[in-house]
């Protein structure tokens, strides 16, 4: 069996805030539990690549969007930005 490595999806581009708190917030969870937690940046379209991209993903808990407020924000000035935050998303802190 293959062991499966947590990830967590940053939309925003490396070396901004939202990558460093993504980054903390995974050497948290990398701590508690005792695995490594691989964080990917997917920046472009003010955030939608990535949104989309973990739209995209099995609901199966291994994979975590970290964003600000892009994804709330997007359904209210795009008119289909891909996604539904209520139905597609489940929100969770750390």
């Amino acid at each position: 069996m293959v062991a499966v490595s947590p990830r967590s999806r940053s939309p925003s581009s490396p070396g901004g805030l939202l990558d460093l708190v993504t980054r903390l917030v995974g050497q948290q969870m990398s701590e508690r539990l005792g695995q490594p937690v691989v964080i990917e940046n997917k920046p472009g379209a003010d955030g939608l690549l990535g949104i989309r991209y973990v739209k995209s993903q099995p609901a199966d808990g291994y994979t975590v969007l970290a964003s600000a407020g892009t994804i709330a924000i997007q359904p209210a000035v795009k008119q289909d930005p891909g996604y539904d935050l209520m139905k597609d998303f489940t929100g969770s802190a750390p």
